[in-house]
């Protein structure tokens, strides 16, 4: 298991993704991680989509709590399942949307830890299984995860088991939350 490490200081051409010499954005540590590996990730806000397809660990480097290390939507457009264009109807506004998350996940053994997110246009977090695909996703671990100004929270299919969602906060978020599933496994989840 390797850990690799992101920093708003880093460079993803000339870093190697260690502590002295990290990498710039997240998709580019995520690109050279392998399953087990940990991504290590500095303070700063980064405006990234990742899409988890590998067992990994993405966190907060050490020492640096959850407010400090944000993955920001705002002003970033998501790749959709399922596109909405936005428009006007009888004068009002509406706007497009997507069912994806700013961490898309589609594997199993991925844990996510002391990391807000914010400003999705879709969910913060989705797990995502479907039948007919990979299959089911096990042993998914979100530890102290903010997530706030969303259009949704998280979204975790039916065809995910073993997930463990603890001490985390969504805030002035739409109307998802863990759903498909009965919440098992669901404790210390802080919905003001």
């Amino acid at each position: 298991m390797a850990k690799i490490y992101v920093k708003k200081t880093g460079n993803d051409t000339t870093g190697t993704g260690t502590s002295a010499n990290p990498y710039l954005t997240i998709n580019k540590a995520y690109n050279v991680a392998i399953n087990g590996d940990e991504i290590l990730i500095g303070a700063g806000t980064y405006q990234e989509y990742i899409k988890i397809e590998k067992g990994i660990k993405l966190r907060a480097d050490d020492g640096l709590t959850a407010s400090q290390v944000i993955l920001d939507g705002n002003n970033y457009t998501l790749p959709n399942y399922v596109d909405r264009p936005g428009g006007t109807l009888n004068g009002n506004t509406y706007y497009d949307f997507t069912y994806k998350g700013l961490i898309d996940i589609w594997a199993s053994n991925v844990e996510i830890k002391n990391i807000t997110i914010q400003y999705s246009k879709g969910r913060g977090i989705y797990i995502f299984s479907q039948a007919g695909n990979s299959g089911r996703w096990n042993n998914i671990l979100l530890d102290n995860v903010i997530i706030k100004h969303c259009r949704h929270a998280a979204g975790v299919s039916q065809y995910a088991d073993n997930v463990v969602i603890k001490n985390c906060q969504s805030d002035d978020t739409g109307n998802y939350a863990p759903f498909s599933r009965s919440p098992v496994g669901v404790n210390g989840l802080n919905w003001p």
